[in-house]
């Protein structure tokens, strides 16, 4: 789905932009993608075995801070690529909440050592 909403489109637009533009809107879905398989990877390994522990609930957080984060790249690079992206557009709340979700892990984290 990421490949048929951002990089075919983004390939269409390689004459009109430069090199640098184009390979930078390219490395963020497709560095993207690795992170989100890295998450969701964090989420099962402290959903579903015994890692849970004393600092699982602070991973878990961490990582769902990770998906809302993608979330909000793969978004703003879909209506960047659109021309529908302004600022204050409410796609913006998915970094917010994943930048809490990451303040909230670390607070337990630290509690939790």
């Amino acid at each position: 789905m990421v490949i048929s909403l951002l990089i075919i489109p983004l390939f269409s637009e390689v004459s009109q932009q430069n090199f640098v533009t184009t390979s930078i809107s390219f490395a963020y879905p497709s560095l993207d993608l690795l992170l989100f398989l890295v998450a969701v990877l964090g989420f099962l390994v402290f959903t579903f075995t015994r890692l849970k522990g004393r600092i699982g609930v602070a991973w878990l957080l961490m990582n769902a801070a990770i998906l809302l984060n993608v979330l909000g790249d793969m978004t703003f690079s879909y209506t960047t690529l659109n021309d529908t992206y302004y600022n204050g557009h409410p796609q913006e709340l998915l970094f917010h909440w994943g930048y809490l979700l990451f303040a909230l892990a670390f607070y337990v984290h630290a509690r939790e050592l």
